[in-house]
């Protein structure tokens, strides 16, 4: 993601897709998917990837591995709820 000048805000995956086990990452996304949906009053909000987001790696979190497709998953889902 890039700010309006096209510095860079937001680290993307080695796939181009947002990493979403990131938790300001993912609370930015969550922020502009309300933003578009609530302010542009949308109906219907497609994501198409064209990419696999789920060869991402692992995170350490709380001392255990976590596969970042677990949090990327969540954060899809909560965003849309």
């Amino acid at each position: 993601m890039q700010s309006t000048d096209g510095d860079r805000i937001l680290p993307l995956s080695e796939e181009g897709a947002l990493n979403l086990a990131i938790p300001e990452v993912a609370k930015q996304f969550e922020e502009s998917i309300l933003h578009v949906v609530r302010d542009f009053e949308v109906d219907f909000y497609k994501i198409d990837y064209n990419i696999n987001v789920h060869e991402g790696g692992q995170t350490l979190r709380d001392g255990y591995l976590e596969h970042e497709a677990w949090r990327h998953q969540e954060v899809l889902h909560r965003a849309f709820d």
